[in-house]
């Protein structure tokens, strides 16, 4: 019984400590998923992970299985694509 509530105090604390940027893009948690980007990033990069979702969105694409820590890597590549050019 002992070794049962370790094990779930330990599975519960590696939910609790998991990173924003490791969730998926959702709709319906968006606003509050970008509250807790702000605590991990800086402004540029959660700027950068708006932008990409709303590029995203304007060019239909299905992003809903992507990370934050994706869309963020999007952006950049995005943006590096565009430097090049």
């Amino acid at each position: 019984m002992k070794n049962a509530l370790i094990i779930i105090f330990l599975l519960a604390s590696l939910v609790a400590c998991s990173s924003p940027l490791d969730r998926k893009f959702s709709a319906d948690t968006f606003q509050e998923d970008t509250r807790a980007l702000f605590t991990e990033l800086d402004t540029s990069e959660v700027q950068l992970i708006m932008g990409t979702v709303l590029r995203l969105s304007f060019q239909k694409k299905d992003f809903t299985q992507m990370t934050y820590r994706q869309l963020l890597e999007h952006g950049k590549g995005y943006l590096d694509s565009l430097g090049k050019q």
